[in-house]
């Protein structure tokens, strides 16, 4: 049991790591080098309190045993081995042109084919869910590949270009020349667990600064919404891309998180605030997680075997 990862919930343990472990084992490429730890973390060192029982602010000690696993600003793992990763570069990577790869794969032709099971929720769901899981990070500002264009492209033409400039991904500051076996790392900028840290943040000062101190609750105005932030735009966890799919689904799981409270507090009068709050949290990412795994799963794609294996699941 010493690798099993897992939470403590109400004095109860709850044994939620077991499907991690094996896709660690079987699945899942360590992209750091043999005998050390995610994030060249020293070994043996002592659980703070409380990481038993709640999440953290940035990921860590999910993984008693290794406690960077997951955590904000380490790398992203591979489902592949280091000889099937190879980057390309120069003209390997740009043959076939992606720009035209895109204009014969994506273009529409004719009218839009609507999808009569779905709406504009679906894609707001997912953009939602994947600021939960994944950033690479600001872009480079001074690096880009260059795609060429075409002469008949409607971009060039409508936008007196001959290439697109596209930001290249930020380096893993972190690599260490001649040591490594990986052939290229990326570092993930949020949590990489399903935690909803895009409403609660991927480190401590963003969740300090979101919670109201009182009854474990977030903050919301008085008017039900989010509060804004120095740049005008709302105050949670992760705002970057923001349009108003991403406002409605941050503003209504806050909103839920503090609900949540609202019944804990009423449940443990003697709960103080971190505990509610942690708690709540816990709660809510679950139901986000439950309502991605068989609500909006199989709407997107609906037959009986996926509905029935994520039920099941």
């Amino acid at each position: 049991m010493d690798e099993l990862v897992y939470q403590v919930v109400s004095g109860r343990d709850i044994y939620i790591g077991l499907p991690c472990v094996v896709l660690t084992k079987n699945n899942l490429k360590n992209p750091y080098p043999k005998g050390t730890l995610i994030g060249f973390q020293p070994p043996g060192q002592t659980p703070p309190d409380g990481v038993t029982h709640y999440r953290t602010a940035d990921g860590s000690w999910n993984n008693l045993s290794d406690p960077k696993e997951g955590a904000a600003g380490t790398r992203f793992s591979r489902n592949v081995d280091d000889d099937a990763s190879h980057p390309e570069t120069g003209d390997k990577l740009m043959t076939p042109n992606p720009r035209e790869v895109s204009r014969e794969f994506l273009t529409r032709n004719g009218e839009m084919k609507e999808v009569p099971f779905l709406n504009l929720l679906a894609a707001s769901w997912i953009n939602f869910q994947n600021h939960d899981w994944i950033h690479h990070g600001q872009t480079l500002t001074n690096e880009h590949h260059e795609i060429p264009l075409a002469e008949d492209d409607p971009a060039s033409k409508k936008f007196q270009q001959t290439k697109i400039l596209l930001p290249k991904s930020q380096p893993d500051p972190t690599r260490m020349p001649g040591q490594e076996e990986s052939t290229s790392s990326f570092i993930n900028e949020v949590t990489h667990w399903w935690d909803a840290s895009q409403i609660y943040g991927s480190d401590q000062e963003t969740v300090d600064r979101l919670r109201s101190g009182e009854g474990g609750r977030l903050k919301i105005t008085e008017d039900g919404t989010l509060p804004l932030g120095d740049n005008g735009v709302e105050d949670t966890g992760f705002n970057r891309n923001w349009w108003i799919g991403l406002a409605l689904l941050h503003t209504l799981f806050a909103r839920e998180h503090n609900a949540i409270c609202d019944h804990l507090n009423r449940a443990y009068p003697d709960w103080n605030d971190n505990r509610l709050f942690n708690v709540a949290r816990l709660i809510n990412a679950a139901l986000i997680a439950k309502i991605h795994s068989i609500e909006w799963t199989p709407a997107i794609l609906p037959n009986k075997a996926l509905d029935a294996g994520l039920n099941a699941n």
